[in-house]
Parts: structure tokens; C-alpha cells; sequence
């Protein structure tokens, strides 16, 4: 005897959907049915930049390069959960045995899309770090990654400051072009972390499927971009987090606030093209806090319904994940107020359900399954 959840979405479209085991299933039969009309539900909160290796950058570059700690990683998945976040994107690590989070039980974690180990050339990342890979190494490298390891995704490390010189770019844009087109015909996507000028437009002329930070985008940049219907996550909190870190005065604190002032100019557009631009917490923000980038996006010239669609459903359209249909995840994000009137909403899940099991169930779900009636 099946659960039937009523449920009520940011928009107003109610769903009548039965819970069969970890999915939806169309409503059969008697059962209970839970009305949760009066809360807003959203298919969860989306998390389209982190790393489930660590919490914070130093504890990342401490991370052992052959070695991840699974069980500390299930930790910061579960934290993932309890924000609320039922989707997440990997955007690489220092190892590929990071993938192992794949093998878990779905209901155990937020449904995953991962990049293995991030790939840059010498001295063009954090020392120790990448897959150290040359221009002309960089497409039979992503080659072999695409053929022996389960990601789904290829992280690049597109530019980097070198001493003396300021940020510069990691690869040429042929290279950049030739391993998106190696990745594309192993069904992979391809991010590129991005935060100097000249390298994003590259990048979005290479093909990259997401561009990560990106935050000297163009005005043409976006519009190609939207016209493939790309993905943009541009970080802010993580970015503001970064220039905290080095001071506003110093030469890579400047940058940063000069290209967050471009952000500010271009996000409204890059919606307005078809850009999927989504939110991602970076080990800046904790793992399961992704809501908090809600507000720097509003403060960044987005509308509180945006900045909500941008948390949640967005992501979802990017990778073309089914939704509140019979055969999707029977997940779903409760909230009491409607974040598309305060985007702040999303930081205070009052239900979560993941692939079928409460994680945060409210109190009308205890109540109705006691009483098991219909409705």
C-alpha cells in the first residue's frame, strides 16, 4: 500500500505522486495520503560547485594524492543532505578515489555527477595537486581519464598567477577545443575553473560544457554560451570568501573584485540569453549551506525568483534530470515560506525526503502515517 504525497511547487503546480520504493510511481489504489499543499517543495537544492574531499582549501591541498578518506567524505554527503541538497557536482580532486562515493546507495547521498582529478599543467595549480598534463598532453590525457574511470565530468584548470607575470592561461585554446571534443565523444562534460580575463572566452568558444567562476565573461560570451545552453556557476560567496583570504589592497584581491563588478554586470544577462547559471558552495561554504549564495546573487542584480530557480530547479533542466514525475527520484525540499518572494527561505528546509525516506519529515507526514486515511 502505497504513500500519495500532494505537493505544491514554487510556481503553484500541484503534484499527486505515490512513493514506490525510491521513486515516483502515478497514484494507485487505497493508501495514505500526505497533503503538503501548504508548504512550497522544490525537487531539492542544487550544488553544482563543490568537493566532497574537504570543507575548506586547507584541508584540501592536506588530502593524501592517491587516498580519500570515503568515510569523512559520507559525512560532508550527509551534511550535503540535511541542507537539502539532493543534487551535487563534483568539480574534482586530487584523486580519482573520490569516485568510490558513486558505489554508495543513492538514498545515502545527493545524486552525484563527478569529476575525477583536476588537470593542469606545471606550476598552473596549487604544487602536488593536478594531474600535471602539457598543452600538447592535455587531450590523450582527459582521452585516457574518459576511458578509465567512471566521472562524468573533465576538470580543467584554465589559468593560474604565475610570480611576476599575474594570472595567465593554462592552455591554448586548440588544446582546450581538441580535449572537449575527445570528452564530448566519451559522453563526458567538460568545467574549467576560470577566474583571469582572455581565458573564459576561450573556453566558451573551446566548448567547455560549465564554466566555473568565469568572472571576466563577456557580453558575447554569454550569448554563445546561451545559444548552446551552457552552464555558468559563478561562485560569488566563494569569490568574496577568496578575497577576504588575500586582502582587497593585494594584486589578486583587486582582480577578483574587478571581475565580481563584470559578474555583476553580466548575470542578469546571461539568464536573459539561456545561460544555465547555476550555484555552487566551493569549500568555501559548508557543505549543505549552498542557499547562502541566494542572497549574493540577489545582491549580484537577480530577482529573489531567479536566485530560487537558479538553488533548485535550475540544475536540474542543465542536466536534464527528470522531476515530480512517475520513474524520477522521489526526492523533494519543503519550505514554509515561498522563496521566490525571499530567496533566504531555502537556508530553512522544514521537509527532505531523499529516493523515498524522510530525512526531515514534517509533522503532518507522522501525523498522516499514523492514521494511515485517505484524503
Amino acid at each position: 500500500m502505497n504513500t500519495t504525497l500532494r505537493l505544491r511547487t514554487l510556481e503553484g503546480t500541484e503534484h499527486t505522486l505515490a512513493l514506490d520504493g525510491e521513486l515516483y510511481a502515478a497514484p494507485v489504489g487505497s493508501g495514505p495520503v500526505i497533503d503538503l499543499r501548504h508548504l512550497w517543495a522544490v525537487p531539492g537544492l542544487v550544488d553544482a560547485h563543490g568537493h566532497l574531499i574537504a570543507n575548506n582549501t586547507p584541508d584540501m591541498l592536506a588530502t593524501h594524492e592517491e587516498i580519500a578518506d570515503i568515510a569523512t567524505m559520507r559525512r560532508y554527503a550527509e551534511a550535503q543532505l540535511d541542507g537539502g541538497v539532493l543534487l551535487m557536482l563534483d568539480k574534482g580532486s586530487k584523486t580519482d578515489a573520490t569516485l568510490a562515493m558513486l558505489d554508495l546507495p543513492e538514498v545515502e547521498r545527493p545524486a552525484l555527477e563527478m569529476a575525477g582529478r583536476i588537470f593542469a599543467p606545471a606550476t598552473g595549480y596549487f604544487p602536488h595537486f593536478p594531474v600535471t598534463v602539457s598543452d600538447t598532453e592535455l587531450e590523450r590525457a582527459v582521452s585516457t581519464a574518459c576511458e578509465g574511470t567512471a566521472a562524468q565530468w573533465i576538470k580543467i584548470v584554465g589559468d593560474w598567477p604565475r610570480k611576476g607575470i599575474g594570472p595567465a592561461p593554462n592552455y591554448t585554446e586548440d588544446a582546450l577545443a581538441a580535449a572537449v571534443a575527445v570528452a564530448h565523444g566519451h559522453g563526458r562534460r567538460v568545467a574549467i575553473h576560470t577566474m583571469a580575463p582572455d581565458v573564459p572566452s576561450m573556453a566558451v568558444r573551446a566548448g567547455v560544457d560549465s564554466i566555473e567562476h568565469g568572472l571576466f565573461l563577456t557580453a558575447s560570451d554569454v550569448e554563445m554560451l546561451g545559444e548552446r545552453r551552457g552552464m555558468w556557476v559563478p561562485t560569488i560567496a566563494a569569490m568574496e570568501g577568496i578575497v577576504d583570504q588575500l586582502g582587497a589592497d593585494s594584486s589578486g584581491g583587486r582582480l577578483i573584485l574587478r571581475g565580481l563588478a563584470n559578474v555583476a554586470e553580466i548575470l542578469p544577462t546571461a539568464l536573459e540569453a539561456g545561460v544555465h547559471v547555476l550555484a555552487g558552495t566551493d569549500i568555501v561554504l559548508p557543505h549543505g549551506a549552498v542557499a547562502r549564495e541566494g542572497p549574493r546573487l540577489v545582491e549580484y542584480g537577480l530577482t529573489d525568483r531567479q536566485a530560487a530557480d537558479i538553488l533548485t530547479s535550475a540544475g536540474y533542466r542543465a542536466l536534464g534530470k527528470d522531476v515530480f514525475q512517475a520513474g524520477a527520484a522521489a526526492d523533494v525540499t519543503l519550505f514554509v515560506g515561498n522563496p521566490v518572494h525571499d530567496v533566504t527561505e531555502l537556508q530553512h528546509p522544514v521537509g527532505i525526503l531523499r529516493r523515498g525516506k524522510w530525512r526531515l519529515a514534517p509533522g503532518e507526514v507522522s501525523a498522516a502515517l499514523r492514521t494511515v486515511t485517505d484524503r
